[in-house]
C-alpha cells in the first residue's frame, strides 16, 4: 500500500452465494464469461478485495536463493545475493538461524529459502497438519521432489537408486515426440489442429500406461512410472505448481477430518483459523479454484509442445510421491495402523496425508484441472519495476516479459475474475507480503465491471492485442475501439 494513498477498507462478505465481497458480484458478461461487477457506489482508493495469499505458487528454479518462499521478497531489491535462511529436512534449529524443522538424522533439500526466521514461522503454521507438527510431511515430500529432480540429471547408476526408468509404451512416445516437435517448427503448427477430442485420447494414453501397479514390501502399493528423459526447468517448475496445488487441497482435506486447528485469526495476515470466516475467503478452497476457467484447450492450440510438458511433469509426482511411499526405511509405511500399532499419531497423520496424494494422482483428473487453470488466470511474481498485469507469457519454451524478471507465478483465486481492460479501474499491490489486494482507481459506478489491465497500457493498440493473445482474445474495450477506428478512418 502506498503511503500517500487514502484507503477505504471495506469489509468482506460472508455471503456463501458471493464469496469475493460485499459490494461486488460475479455475473455473466456481454461479450462471453464472468466478470466483476460493482453491487453499488464505490469511491476511489477503495481496496475492495485483499487475498491473503495463493491456493498454488511456484517460484523458478533459479530464483528460490533469491525470493521468500512465503513472502515472495526478492533478496535483490534489498541489496542482498540471496536469502540467508533455508529450510532443511533436519532436527537441530541452529542458534540465530532457524534453518531447519525436520526429523533427526537428515540434511535434505526442499526448494525453499526465507527472508528471515519470521517468515519461516508462517510458512510452516501454515502448511504443518497439527500444532507442532513443523510442517515435516510437506518438507519430506519436497525433499524427495528435490533429491529425484537431482538424480535424474545425473548418472543411470543414480535413476537406478531411486526405482529406475519405465518403459512408455510406443504409442504414447511417438505422440510425444510428436507435439515436442512443434516447438522446433512452429510452421509446421499451422497445419496441425488441436483439439479437446486429441488432448483428452492423450491423456487417456497416459492414465492407461499408469494403471499397472505392483505390489513392494510390507504389502504397499505403489505405481510404475513410466518418464523416460531428465525433465527441463520448466518441467520441474510445472510439477512443483501442481504438487503446491496438491498439497493444498490434501491438507485442506485432512483439516476438514481432523477438526480445525486451533490457530490464532489475525485480520489481514496468512495466520487464521479454518471457520466459515477464514482465510479460504481469500486463499480459496479447491472447489473455488476449480471454478476457474479452464483454458486447456486454446493454451494447448497456441502452444502445442505444452502438454508433453505437462505429461512428463505428471509422471515425475507420481514417481516422486510412489518413492515416498516404497521407501523401506520409513516406519509409516504401514498398510494399516492394525498391522503397525506402534506408529505415531504424526507419523499417521503423514501417511494419510501421502495416501491423499497418492489417490490424487492415480488418475490425471485433478493435474490437469491445475494445468488447466494456470494460464490465463494466474499472476506472476515480478521483480519491482514491472508496469505489467503480473501473469506469465511463453515463448519457444522460455517465460518472459519484456525488460523484468518473471521469478514465479501463483494462483490468487478470487483475484482471477477480474479481466482486463486498457483503461482499468483497478490495480493490484503487495499485501502483507504474501498477499495481494485490489484497490480502486476511480470513483465506479453501481453495475460497473471492474478490470485491471493484464499488460502495460501505455503501447498503443496493435502491440497491446499482440501481448493479449497470451490470454487468448483480442481486447475491444472502448479504448481499443475508438484508436482502431482512428487507425483505419
Amino acid at each position: 500500500m502506498n503511503n500517500h494513498e487514502h484507503t477505504t477498507e471495506l469489509p468482506l462478505s460472508t455471503s456463501k452465494s458471493n464469496p469475493h465481497s460485499s459490494f461486488y458480484e460475479i455475473l455473466s458478461t456481454p461479450y462471453g464469461g464472468r466478470g466483476a461487477f460493482s453491487q453499488n457506489f464505490v469511491p476511489k482508493n477503495t481496496t475492495i478485495l485483499t487475498c491473503a495469499g495463493p491456493y498454488a505458487s511456484v517460484i523458478i528454479r533459479k530464483f528460490r536463493k533469491e525470493v521468500c518462499a512465503f513472502c515472495f521478497a526478492y533478496a535483490h531489491e534489498h541489496g542482498k545475493i540471496k536469502w540467508p535462511v533455508k529450510a532443511l529436512l533436519s532436527a537441530p534449529i541452529h542458534k540465530g538461524r532457524k534453518s531447519i524443522v525436520g526429523k533427526p538424522g537428515s540434511n535434505q533439500e526442499t526448494g525453499l529459502w526465507f527472508c528471515s526466521e519470521e517468515c519461516l514461522d508462517r510458512w510452516v503454521e501454515i502448511n504443518q497438519l497439527s500444532p507442532g507438527e513443523r510442517a515435516h510431511c510437506v518438507l519430506e515430500i519436497l525433499s524427495v521432489f528435490e533429491r529425484v529432480a537431482i538424480a535424474i540429471g545425473k548418472s543411470k547408476k543414480d535413476i537406478d537408486m531411486l526405482g529406475g526408468l519405465g518403459q512408455m509404451p510406443e504409442a504414447l512416445r511417438s505422440r510425444l515426440a510428436f507435439l515436442d516437435s512443434k516447438l522446433e517448427d512452429k510452421s509446421s503448427s499451422a497445419h496441425f489442429e488441436v483439439t479437446q477430442e486429441y488432448i483428452d485420447e492423450t491423456w487417456a494414453l497416459v492414465d492407461g500406461c499408469t494403471e499397472q501397479v505392483s505390489k513392494g514390501k510390507h504389502g504397499v502399493t505403489t505405481v510404475g512410472s513410466i518418464w523416460q528423459e531428465p525433465l527441463g526447468e520448466f518441467e520441474l517448475d510445472t510439477a512443483r505448481f501442481v504438487l503446491d496445488g496438491l498439497l493444498r487441497k490434501t491438507i485442506e482435506g485432512f483439516e476438514s477430518r481432523s477438526g480445525p486447528p486451533s490457530l490464532p485469526c489475525v485480520e489481514g495476515s496468512y495466520i487464521v483459523d479454518h471457520t466459515e470466516n477464514s482465510i479460504h475467503k481469500t486463499q480459496g478452497r479447491w472447489s473455488d479454484f476449480l471454478q476457474l476457467q479452464n483454458n486447456e484447450l486454446p493454451y494447448t492450440r497456441s502452444n502445442p509442445y505444452m502438454l508433453p510438458a505437462s505429461i512428463r511433469a505428471y509422471l515425475f509426482l507420481k514417481h516422486v510421491i510412489s518413492s515416498l511411499l516404497s521407501s523401506q526405511h520409513r516406519r509409516i509405511l504401514a498398510p494399516s495402523r492394525q498391522e503397525h500399532p506402534s506408529l505415531s499419531k504424526e507419523d499417521k497423520k503423514v501417511t494419510t496425508v501421502l495416501r491423499s496424494l497418492q489417490a490424487a494422482l492415480d488418475t490425471s483428473t485433478d493435474t490437469r484441472a491445475i494445468l488447466g487453470r494456470d494460464p490465463g488466470n494466474v499472476f506472476g511474481l515480478w521483480e519491482i519495476g514491472t508496469p505489467t498485469k503480473d501473469a506469465y507469457a511463453l515463448e519457444d519454451g522460455i517465460l518472459k516479459r519484456g525488460e523484468n524478471e518473471l521469478l514465479g507465478w501463483a494462483a490468487y483465486v478470487f483475484g482471477s475474475y477480474f479481466n482486463h481492460n486498457c483503461r482499468p479501474n483497478l490495480k493490484k499491490r503487495s499485501a502483507n507480503g504474501r498477499g495481494v489486494e485490489f484497490y480502486t482507481l476511480k470513483d465506479i459506478s453501481a453495475g460497473e465491471e471492474l478490470c485491471i489491465s493484464y499488460i502495460d497500457e501505455g503501447q498503443d493498440v496493435e502491440n497491446r492485442n499482440k501481448q493479449l493473445r497470451d490470454w487468448f482474445f483480442q481486447c475491444a474495450c472502448e479504448r481499443c475501439s475508438a484508436e482502431l477506428a482512428q487507425k483505419f478512418r
